[in-house]
């Protein structure tokens, strides 16, 4: 059959605009229904749900905008302005002048109409505020725990208030981040470029003391002779800020005199590799301080005379019956008053924790009293935790682990492998079983050991890589990344145990806590003393089974080991 048919036009035809017309509806198909072909081939489904949503459907979405730049500027007007013909020097001019005005009736309707304007404010300024808590001391104090744990059902949140960015053109990482005593809104930050960078004449080496509530730029610049790497507020005066510097040299600022130092040491007295952290320790005055380094070295310095140090220690064992003679490179301190005023706990670069005692050698012991076992890598951070102080948080690989003081082959918890390293951490100083750790994916993530040590309750995506994190109250916190940038971070009451704007803690929690920790303390005790026997047997090996540990682990068995752990 031939489909095809063929047609002449002509040409003046083509292009021809169109005309449409209205018709009336033709039917081109009438298939009715078969019932038969309905009972074969379909199912009637009863009963038949359908929702309907008359409400048009909102979705919520948080992003950060871009920041803009704002200044804050201001005139102080004393005098007004006076016409060309009186003299504003002659007091008895503008004398003669201003009675001539007052008499003008418009300044007399001027003033009544002003007036009206200013008592509305006046009474809006003596209002009172209903919804004002005037006894907010009287009624914590008189809430129960379990009242407090029932207002505090919400969802645990973590939001970003505000970024502070570094000024700088070149890029930097934030090395370190310290709060201002007593002021949750004033923070320092140490800017730093890795070791392994060329760093120019050219490039900043400047740090800053940044305002939340100023974020656009910094309150005051700290100009040391080298890049800081980190900085601590003095505890007495935080006018008073000591740096540690990536010549290995410590600097002493006072922000009422400038951005300049008022202090230094020297390279020749002073660390030869660069100053991962510094802590102010206990004295009459609060002027001594001891820094630690890479290069082994302990020392103590007074900021009155920075000339030499008070002492220099070499992190190192000389003479144990179970570690075998060696030196440790210094990664983190952390120094804690309640526990001890002569002892440091030191994350060292290969993994280990110490506790080193300033005392020691007064008695002819070491001044490292304990290694505990640790980490894969090094040790990015180390911190007692602020309700008991001999359990203590550490931060390396892709784990966080929490030690007993009296153990230490095994921590007594530990967090499941991460995918990516682990970069820093902190205990919450309000709620017992909270910490905060920060990776190399760019997450801020927030744990409550009491609720999982698998995963952590809150999780946020910052930046592409986050270095560090320090939090002042326990309800703010500051996550600094390697871009440059600084996360104001608020939690939510039930993350930061603060209840109608003031931090509580919970005693139900704090003695869960302390009784999770005790038994698994036990429970370590206890395995120990079963494998005692064993280990007596062999007796010769015994000397070698923590130097062993100590050796640099083979990069091939530590990626395939790491891929057995990801696969559990």
């Amino acid at each position: 059959m031939d489909i095809v048919y063929s047609y002449k036009k002509k040409v003046r035809e083509l292009g021809q605009p169109y005309e449409f017309e209205d018709s009336e509806p033709i039917l081109l198909v009438n298939i009715q229904p078969d019932d038969r072909i309905r009972k074969s081939y379909y199912i009637e489904k009863d009963p038949c749900h359908v929702g309907v949503q008359t409400a048009p459907e909102l979705s919520e979405h948080v992003v950060n905008t871009n920041t803009k730049n704002y200044s804050s500027s201001g005139m102080l007007h004393i005098e007004g302005g006076w016409p060309k013909d009186v003299n504003a020097m002659d007091v008895d001019a503008k004398k003669r002048h201003q009675k001539k005005v007052e008499k003008d009736d418009s300044y007399v309707k001027s003033a009544l109409a002003l007036s009206n304007e200013v008592i509305k404010n006046l009474c809006i300024n003596t209002a009172l505020n209903v919804h004002e808590n005037y006894f907010e001391t009287d009624e914590i104090s008189g809430i129960e725990d379990d009242q407090l744990i029932r207002s505090t059902t919400t969802k645990p949140t973590a939001t970003v208030l505000t970024i502070l960015k570094d000024p700088s053109e070149h890029k930097r990482i934030v090395n370190h981040i310290a709060w201002a005593n007593g002021d949750s809104k004033k923070l320092a930050a140490a800017y730093f470029v890795p070791q392994n960078d060329a760093l120019s004449e050219s490039m900043e080496k400047s740090s800053y003391i940044w305002d939340i509530r100023n974020p656009n730029s910094p309150e005051l610049v700290l100009t040391p002779g080298s890049p800081l790497s980190c900085l601590e507020f003095n505890p007495k005066d935080s006018t008073c800020i000591l740096g540690g510097a990536r010549n290995g040299c410590l600097y002493v600022f006072d922000t009422r005199r400038g951005s300049n130092p008022v202090e230094y040491s020297h390279s020749q007295t002073s660390h030869k590799d660069p100053v991962y952290s510094v802590r102010w320790i206990q004295s009459k005055q609060f002027t001594e301080c001891v820094s630690i380094s890479s290069d082994s070295q302990v020392l103590f310095w007074d900021i009155r005379n920075l000339a030499e140090p008070l002492e220099r220690n070499v992190l190192e064992i000389t003479q144990s019956k179970i570690y075998q003679p060696q030196k440790f490179g210094a990664l983190c301190m952390d120094y804690d008053t309640s526990y001890s005023t002569s002892k440091l706990l030191i994350g060292s670069d290969r993994g280990q924790c110490l506790i080193w005692n300033r005392k020691a050698r007064k008695g002819g012991k070491e001044k490292v009293e304990r290694v505990y076992l640790g980490h894969h890598s090094s040790a990015f951070s180390v911190q007692r935790c602020p309700f008991n102080p001999k359990y203590f948080l550490s931060i390396g690989d892709w784990t966080a682990r929490i030690y007993h003081d009296d153990i230490w082959k095994n921590p007594l918890i530990e967090t499941k492998y991460s995918e990516n390293y682990l970069t820093d951490g902190c205990w919450s100083p309000t709620r017992p079983g909270v910490f905060f750790t920060t990776s190399t994916d760019g997450s801020f993530s927030v744990w409550d050991i009491l609720h999982s040590h698998s995963k952590p309750v809150v999780s946020l995506q910052l930046t592409s890589s986050l270095h560090c994190v320090s939090t002042s109250n326990g309800k703010h916190l500051a996550v600094g990344d390697r871009d440059g940038g600084v996360s104001y971070i608020e939690l939510s009451d039930d993350l930061s145990g603060y209840f109608n704007g003031a931090p509580r803690v919970i005693q139900d929690e704090k003695n869960a806590i302390n009784d999770m920790l005790d038994r698994e303390t036990r429970r370590e005790k206890a395995l120990e003393q079963k494998v005692k026997p064993v280990e007596s047997t062999n007796s010769s090996s015994l000397l070698e089974v923590p130097h062993e540990r100590f050796v640099a682990p083979n990069e091939e068995e530590l990626n395939k080991y790491f891929e057995e752990a990801l696969q559990r």
